[in-house]
């Protein structure tokens, strides 16, 4: 189901511990993707993913990859470089050699992938 509010407005429709996966991609300031972060993070089941765009943005008033280097050492990861940057966020640290494992042929193939699609 389409939801068209803002992410304050929309929070309460949501139980905690509710969502596989949450992609934020809000308002680019550092307090606003961090009010983002923490208001959703219990929504997110506890093996849940959550996704931030432009985590490679680093100009003007952008802060997303601030918060970015926080979560890093906190939580498994990943980052695509490609289109400004997608960070992924995976809450169930048990994960972690899997994904390390996996880290740099996932960002190979899409960093490809999003080449190809330019290119046409």
């Amino acid at each position: 189901n389409l939801i068209r509010k803002t992410f304050d407005e929309a929070l309460e429709k949501f139980q905690d511990n509710s969502i596989d996966i949450l992609h934020i991609d809000g308002l680019h300031t550092h307090e606003a993707v961090k009010h983002d972060f923490e208001s959703w993070f219990p929504k997110v089941k506890k093996d849940g993913i959550i996704i931030f765009h432009d985590t490679n943005v680093i100009e003007d008033d952008f802060g997303v990859y601030k918060l970015w280097e926080e979560l890093q050492e906190k939580y498994v990861n990943v980052i695509f470089f490609h289109s400004f940057g997608l960070g992924v966020l995976f809450l169930d640290n048990s994960k972690k050699e899997d994904i390390s494992q996996m880290e740099k042929r996932w960002q190979m193939h899409y960093s490809y992938l999003s080449e190809s699609l330019k290119s046409g």
